[in-house]
């Protein structure tokens, strides 16, 4: 009875330890390749193991442990190559990016450990070589586990490297015939092991059937939410002001802000991912600091100057339900002129954001 009571707890344990998960820090840096040939326009998963990306092993009958990133794998990286391969040149092609392979391991021999960050990475173009780069980097490391989030940033950087000097290779090479079959196409491509084919594609809607396509994939990113900070007149219930959004869904975010004198802080519904997406701002306003305050009902938009720095006009209008109004005020204004107390007036704001 001892006996199976052992193997029934041991067994309990390798089964509990398996649920266990650490989680990486993958923050979005600002990162460059120099003379840059393509841009993102939509990254998608394509890893066939999508619920981590690594694990440690502490020995035979310690707690092992799944690595992934924090915030989730495709939206952290998704995040990250749209931060810093975003189109900045009419020169540039619009590729497509599928996530082929993640992998991150360490391991400890001799006090000394070693952190390894592998990444496979698809890249399919409206027009040239579709290729699949991949990218190891290891090191020694006082802490593997703190620094995974470095060397995969420095995989992806290298795949996406990789790509761009086949990008130029491929510009300073004789012009393809047209005329040239499929086959023959390929064959002026043998002596590079990552081209999978050549695709020539006329299709203006070409990007807009790809979005099609993958809509109703769930393993899909289509990077469009960008935070945006706001200076103008009558931003944040003040004269001059400033104001936050933080996205956090494709059709909501959070804001707050202040100014010269008065805050607010609310939610924005959108209509779409969009930076330019018309919105609902539902908030709470206070002007002069308890002066008058209430609640704010107003709709919106952005109009985009420059999509590269999110720079453009922001504008908003509605309604402001009053809830207090300082007694002082209230006579000078309106009593005192004999003009009834309003509850509700007209609201609204223009201002720069980016």
């Amino acid at each position: 009875m001892k006996k199976y009571s052992f193997l029934f707890f041991l067994n309990l344990l390798i089964v509990t330890s398996s649920f266990s998960q650490k989680l990486i820090s993958f923050e979005n840096e600002k990162a460059k390749i120099e003379n840059r040939k393509f841009y993102i326009t939509i990254i998608y998963d394509e890893r066939e193991n999508k619920d981590y990306i690594g694990e440690i092993n502490n020995g035979l009958l310690s707690k092992s442990e799944k690595i992934d990133i924090e915030g989730g794998t495709l939206k952290s990286i998704g995040d990250f190559l749209k931060r810093n391969f975003s189109k900045n040149s009419n020169n540039q092609i619009p590729v497509i990016i599928s996530l082929q392979k993640i992998e991150i391991k360490q391991e400890k021999k001799d006090n000394i450990e070693t952190g390894s960050a592998y990444v496979s990475i698809k890249f399919e173009p409206t027009k040239g070589i579709v290729a699949i780069k991949d990218a190891l980097v290891s090191e020694e490391t006082n802490n593997a586990f703190s620094t995974h989030s470095k060397r995969l940033k420095k995989a992806i950087l290298t795949c996406a490297e990789k790509y761009n000097s086949l990008i130029e290779e491929q510009k300073n090479k004789p012009e393809i015939n047209d005329n040239l079959s499929e086959i023959d196409e390929k064959e002026n491509y043998d002596n590079n092991e990552d081209a999978l084919e050549i695709t020539f594609n006329n299709n203006d809607n070409w990007e807009k059937e790809e979005k099609k396509k993958l809509k109703k994939n769930n393993n899909y990113y289509e990077p469009e939410l960008k935070d945006v900070k706001t200076v103008g007149f009558l931003i944040s219930s003040s004269i001059l002001g400033f104001n936050y959004e933080r996205r956090i869904h494709k059709n909501f975010g959070i804001h707050a802000g202040a100014g010269f004198i008065g805050y607010t802080a609310g939610i924005k519904i959108h209509a779409n991912a969009k930076p330019s997406s018309l919105f609902l701002n539902l908030s709470w306003k206070d002007t002069g600091l308890g002066y008058i305050n209430g609640i704010g009902i107003e709709g919106g938009g952005r109009w985009i100057w420059s999509k590269e720095r999110n720079f453009g006009l922001y504008y908003q209008a509605g309604f402001f339900i009053i809830n207090r109004m300082d007694q002082n005020y209230k006579e000078t204004q309106f009593t005192d002129k004999g003009l009834d107390v309003p509850t509700v007036v007209l609201s609204y704001g223009i201002g720069l954001s980016w």
